[in-house]
Formats: C-alpha cells, structure tokens, sequence
C-alpha cells in the first residue's frame, strides 16, 4: 500500500470510514464542502502568484466560479451551539474579503504543489504534495492552506502540524538543511488579530527537531498498527462505537450510506433536523 499523511491520519479518526475509502475502495462518497471550497480557494491563489490570473480580478474570479466549485450545504449547525446557520454563505463572505485585499506573498515562491516521495524506514512508498515553498533553498517556509477560522488549542494545533512535519522531511532531503519556518495559512482569517494584536491569519510554527522526530515516530508506529490490525487479517471487522455526530453529519464522506450513524446518531439527528427546519420557518 502507498501511503499518504492522509491515510495515516485518519487512522486516528472512525475505522469504518477508513476501511470503506482504503480497503474497499468505495467510491459512493458525497463531496464534502470543506475539502471542494479549500481546494478551490488554494487554486485561485496558486493561479494568481503564477500570474495566471491578474491580483485585481481574484475576487471577480471567485464569485463567478464559487456556485460551481463549491457544493450545496443542505443544513449546518456549529459544533456544540445546535444553532442553525448559513454555511456557505459564511464561508463565500470571509473569502470574498480575503480575495479582493491579496496582492501578494512578501517572500518569493520556491513551489507549489512540490510533490513529495519518500522511502519509509520499512521500504514502503510515502507521498504527498506540499502547497507551498517560499524564501530560498538555503532559507526557506513551508506552507499550508486551511480555510479553518482558527485553531482552538495547542494540542490541536501540534495535531496539524505532523503534516508539516512530515513534508519537511522530503525538504531536508532536497535542499541538505531544515526549514527555517513552517505556517499555516487560514485566508478565511484575513484581517482578524489575536488578543495579543498578532495575525489570526498567519500561524507559525518555528521548525523543532524534538517535534520532528516525533512526528516521524508517530506516522511509522501508526502505519505499523494499520498492517498489523487492518491490513493483516481478512477478518478484521471495522468498529466504531461512540460515533462523533459532527464528523458524521458534515465531514464524513459515507454518511449516507452509514448503518452505524444512522442507528447510534438517530436520536441527535432528529434533534438537529427539526431545530434547522423551525429555523427556517422563521
């Protein structure tokens, strides 16, 4: 099997989801809006530092292409709130702004999309894709787009930047030294601060080596456990016993077709339905 930082990590999350896209191959999956409106944000900024598309039409660009790109939200509720809310339009609205004030990157490009091919320490395959690269060989970032809002703890924070992590292993290998910074790009962000007066939009994660080796450790050990419980044993049964209803209702891919949300997430999505159709009775 080939790996990739996404197979690995979700690993951590449901089993069954996992089985059904790497072992069966399923391919009955719904688009997730998430994952097709950060897709398309990261083409527009790539299309406008390769000049593809001039700075000043970006937002003219992105409202004419948005409804295709991006797939219809039926009902959204914020994690924990229950409150009902306009989900794409929310989303439209905060990357509008970010689209018609970006008129750059400060340091030059070295890549985007740098293709990363790695051989693990166990002769398997390791790939993946790298947004971008700025600065210099000698001196460079790396990059990631989110359309996240923000990053609500460290440890989730220290969550996303494996990674980063992982990637700058392929960098060290190419350019002899390590990053000098890895960040996070969250566009939908732009213009916000923090409490502390520092850019919301910009996370930056100094490179530690401590981290790193972790990280490494963390991606081996976690390949390790998938061949020995998923990929050892035609018998292996995925479970996931206390299904999380967010994951399910908004990011999971095979909700739809999901016995196991729709027997243990009945109740909740019940609940979730009539409250978002009395909201629009309103």
């Amino acid at each position: 099997m080939r790996w990739s930082f996404s197979r690995v990590n979700a690993w951590d999350g449901c089993k069954i989801a996992w089985h059904k896209n790497y072992i069966q191959k399923d391919r009955d999956q719904i688009n997730n809006f998430f994952s097709s409106f950060g897709l398309f944000c990261e083409d527009l900024i790539q299309m406008a530092d390769e000049e593809v598309i001039p700075y000043e039409n970006l937002a003219e660009y992105y409202c004419d292409n948005f409804a295709e790109k991006v797939p219809e939200v039926s009902m959204y509720m914020s994690r924990g709130k229950m409150e009902p809310m306009d989900l794409k339009y929310f989303y439209f609205r905060a990357a509008l702004h970010f689209f018609e004030n970006f008129k750059g990157f400060s340091e030059p490009t070295l890549s985007f999309q740098e293709k990363v091919d790695l051989t693990l320490p166990n002769g398997d395959n390791f790939i993946g894709y790298i947004d971008r690269l700025s600065g210099t060989p000698e001196k460079y970032s790396i990059i990631d787009f989110k359309s996240k809002g923000q990053f609500k703890t460290k440890k989730e924070l220290k969550r996303y930047a494996r990674q980063l992590y992982v990637y700058s292993e392929h960098t060290i290998n190419k350019y002899g030294v390590e990053p000098e910074m890895m960040y996070f790009h969250l566009f939908r962000s732009y213009g916000k601060t923090n409490k502390n007066g520092t850019r919301r939009d910009i996370v930056k994660i100094p490179w530690n080596k401590s981290d790193y080796e972790e990280t490494l450790k963390w991606r081996d050990d976690t390949i390790s456990e998938i061949k020995s419980v998923a990929l050892g044993s035609d018998k292996w049964v995925p479970e996931n016993k206390e299904p999380d209803f967010f994951f399910c209702q908004h990011l999971c891919s095979f909700s739809h077709n999901c016995k196991v949300h729709k027997e243990k997430n009945a109740e909740k999505t019940k609940e979730y339905e009539e409250l978002f159709n009395l909201a629009e009775i309103k």
